[in-house]
């Protein structure tokens, strides 16, 4: 509902729901949860069995679109992708 929510006012946001625990526990300290970090090296939703206490299972980015400037896949394609090739005569 948030991301509805979020999309009907006019904010740009995604579900992410498949991440390491140890990554999220670097990014947000917060959430304390030493002992899944020990048996969940995969990511979310791989381990084994059910899982103590209160974990994240999704993360929910909220921003503004901008409309200028490069997105992330343009710059990738610019700096692997040259298109100052010659043309191939067969």
């Amino acid at each position: 509902m948030l991301i509805l929510y979020a999309q009907s006012k006019g904010l740009c946001t995604c579900w992410y729901g498949h991440y390491k625990l140890a990554e999220l526990e670097r990014l947000m300290p917060h959430l304390h949860s030493p002992n899944q970090l020990r048996e969940a090296t995969m990511g979310f939703g791989y381990s084994k069995g059910e899982t103590d206490g209160m974990r994240a299972i999704c993360i929910t980015p909220l921003g503004y679109f901008e409309n200028s400037g490069l997105r992330l896949m343009d710059r990738i394609t610019k700096e692997t992708i040259s298109y100052k090739r010659k043309e191939i005569k067969l």
